[in-house]
């Protein structure tokens, strides 16, 4: 408690070179790309969500309710709103409703020379990324069938959440033991909330909707997030074992197909053969002259090499050690 405070020593990124302390000037690098210059993943990804923590999620703009989108001509510049009066108005497009920014001030023609009008309808990148990643973290695969179920009949009102009205239902001794069920089976009623939460932003008028509009726009929200995370899975496990122009069986099934066999060899005490049968496994065409399974035998080797704890010889067959 004597001893002075202790400054602190770390030093941000834009201070070193060639930045020298110019925030801004590190900020449109960032966003020109920097991945050549950072080989370490782990901190060029603490580079990115410190920046997306500067930024934050600018959605719409809160008084009119417009959602904002990336200036044209500078996908590489940090967001900025654009001014609802002076050089960019916002437009709606037709009957679907979807804003587009109409920018005035564009670059001049060459043939004319009189500014263009520029049109952008392209999100914010970080507000995509932002979405992203909460998306990642909060969104669950649902069953949508049941989720239909659930939504035509436990939809939440203004105000309400789904972990109220889930709760409520659950609680309730006059809620059918079908729809108890189909509650208990769906689980993720956190995920529903956060889709709710996206519509209520995106869309102010999201309550005043009618009760089939509001449960079908839940519905395919949830569709687009079950879309998003298979995508998502898709790339990361590439990224942990894929091979050039190659399939194979997904890793889980695999492992677990392995496992199985590994089990029913130094638990059970199968032969081969009896593995490969449960397994439903094909005869090996050798089978009668060589009369093994080497397929199974690998199986059940390579599941049981690695972490299987140590057997005993108990009446000619190995049992596992509990």
């Amino acid at each position: 408690m004597a001893l002075p405070p202790r400054q602190s020593s770390m030093r941000r990124s834009w201070d070193l070179s060639p930045w020298e302390g110019d925030l801004e000037a590190y900020r449109e690098d960032l966003y020109a790309g920097m991945a050549f210059g950072m080989p370490d993943m782990r901190a060029f990804a603490r580079e990115w969500l410190e920046e997306l923590l500067r930024v934050g999620y600018y959605g719409i703009e809160e008084s009119l309710g417009l959602p904002l989108k990336q200036q044209s001509g500078e996908f590489f510049s940090p967001p900025r709103s654009r001014p609802i009066y002076g050089d960019a108005y916002p437009a709606r497009v037709g009957d679907v409703g979807q804003i587009v920014w109409l920018k005035l001030d564009g670059p001049r023609s060459p043939e004319r020379g009189y500014r263009e009008i520029t049109v952008s309808d392209e999100p914010l990148r970080t507000d995509a990324a932002i979405l992203a990643a909460l998306t990642a973290l909060e969104g669950r695969q649902l069953d949508l069938g049941a989720l239909h179920e659930v939504l035509a009949r436990v939809l939440p009102l203004r105000g309400e959440s789904f972990f109220d009205r889930w709760t409520r239902a659950l609680e309730d001794r006059h809620t059918s033991e079908d729809l108890q069920s189909t509650l208990q089976d769906l689980r993720h009623h956190q995920s529903l909330d956060y889709a709710l939460m996206l519509l209520r932003y995106h869309s102010p008028g999201f309550d005043d909707l009618a009760i089939e509009e509001r449960a079908e726009l839940i519905a395919e929200t949830c569709s687009h997030i079950n879309e998003f995370l298979e995508v998502l899975h898709k790339l990361m496990t590439f990224l942990e074992h894929g091979k050039p122009k190659r399939r194979g069986p997904a890793a889980t099934k695999v492992a677990a197909r392995d496992v199985k066999a590994a089990v029913l060899r130094e638990v059970d005490g199968l032969t081969n053969r009896q593995i490969a049968e449960v397994l439903c496994m094909d005869v090996p065409a050798d089978y009668l002259i060589k009369g093994d399974y080497p397929r199974v035998r690998k199986m059940a080797d390579v599941a049981g090499a690695p972490w299987w704890p140590p057997s005993e010889k108990k009446g000619g067959k190995r049992r596992c050690r509990q």
